[in-house]
């Protein structure tokens, strides 16, 4: 697919499907982290896309959140372990509780995306 900045940002349209096939499913908080960690790779601010994540992660688990199973089924799509991991915390009703050890692996793996994305930016600099 051509990039259209407004309509199909080419930081949003890396997968087979577009970003906002998985994110309309979502609430915004939950969808707005999914977001950064799909595009983050793609838009040239890596670290600060997955620190945005994390913040949507950890004002997501203010509310009781759930994910939808279509939303959990559509993600696969995408190929991303690290987004699995996090649905996979939420229940998909909205009067569960996040499954908390898995949140806390997940949100121990976005730290380590962090980390990760920090040594790369250090390396491109040549530090």
């Amino acid at each position: 697919m051509d990039n259209d900045p407004v309509n199909h940002p080419s930081h949003y349209t890396q997968y087979k499907r577009e970003v906002i096939d998985l994110t309309e499913k979502l609430s915004f908080c939950v969808g707005n982290a999914v977001k950064y960690i799909l595009r983050a790779p793609y838009k040239g601010r890596e670290v600060e896309d997955l620190q945005k994540a994390m913040w949507y992660v950890e004002r997501s688990l203010r509310h009781f959140e759930s994910v939808p199973q279509k939303a959990k089924e559509v993600a696969k799509v995408f190929e991303n372990p690290l987004v699995d991991m996090l649905l996979e915390c939420y229940p998909t009703k909205s009067y569960g509780r996040v499954y908390a050890y898995g949140m806390e692996k997940a949100k121990d793996a976005l730290r380590a995306a962090i980390a990760a994305a920090k040594a790369r930016e250090e390396a491109a600099r040549g530090h």
